[in-house]
């Protein structure tokens, strides 16, 4: 019909968010083309003290002067038993040694006046006086120079007792000392791994915000892309009157034409 409007209704875009739009999937294609990044994370080595306190340990391990000698152990650091024994223990003795020979010497010299004196000088009976009389002189020498020695070796022993506790308490200061001082490195060993795991967890920290970044960049700026408001245009449309405008000053005198009714039909 001549008279009849249209009505349209347009959602237009703005240009730059079209364009947003367009770098948005842009953008997207080429994160999703990017290769795969492996885990940069690394475990921090042991440090240099830490490895000079394993070493230590063992050079601890490895030292035969950590373990304790025997007292009689001829071999050991104490040396042997007879290096403690006076060198001079012979002329020692041999004062009470030579006491026992002269009371022996003058035992005989009484035995032989007595036995001339009684006319048996000489006989069975003076041998045997005699004979005991040394023996007892060898008995004596005997148990003086035992006691003699017996004494000498408890002194050694207990001299040499004494300097296996003095080594061995040296050995213990000693290996107290060096657990410390392998503590100590282990200590400060410890808080240099410490330090050193620290920068490469802050290292592979800084690879996660630098890996999420552009995916936080593009989720952005899709909420705001979608956020904008687009707006509508409505268009109406109607036939065109200016026809009817130009008939309206002749209107009046075509009023009366058959063949208006059919113009307008065609119009």
């Amino acid at each position: 019909m001549c008279c009849e409007s249209e009505t349209k209704s347009t959602t237009t875009v703005p240009g730059y968010i079209e364009e947003a739009g367009k770098s948005l999937v842009s953008q997207g294609q080429q994160l999703a083309s990017t290769d795969y990044q492996s885990n940069p994370l690394q475990i921090a080595d042991f440090s240099p003290d830490q490895q000079t306190a394993f070493q230590q340990v063992r050079d601890i391990a490895a030292n035969p002067n950590i373990s304790t000698e025997r007292i009689v152990d001829e071999g050991g650091r104490l040396g042997a038993v007879s290096d403690y024994m006076n060198p001079y223990l012979e002329r020692a003795l041999a004062p009470a040694l030579r006491q026992i020979q002269e009371a022996e010497d003058a035992n005989r010299k009484r035995i032989g006046a007595g036995a001339t004196s009684a006319g048996a000088f000489g006989d069975a009976r003076h041998g045997i006086v005699e004979s005991m009389n040394a023996r007892d002189a060898q008995l004596a020498r005997g148990e003086t120079a035992a006691k003699f020695y017996k004494d000498a070796f408890d002194t050694v022993m207990t001299q040499r007792g004494q300097d296996l506790s003095r080594f061995t308490d040296v050995d213990k200061t000693n290996f107290g000392n060096a657990l410390q001082a392998v503590q100590a490195l282990l200590t400060t060993g410890g808080q240099q791994q410490g330090l050193d795991q620290a920068k490469n967890q802050a290292i592979f920290d800084d690879f996660l915000r630098q890996y999420g970044h552009d995916f936080a960049v593009l989720e952005a700026l899709g909420a705001a892309i979608s956020g904008t408001p687009y707006s509508t245009t409505t268009t109406q449309t109607s036939p065109d009157n200016g026809i009817l405008q130009a008939l309206g000053a002749g209107g009046a005198a075509l009023a009366g034409n058959s063949a208006l009714p059919a113009v307008l039909a065609a119009i």
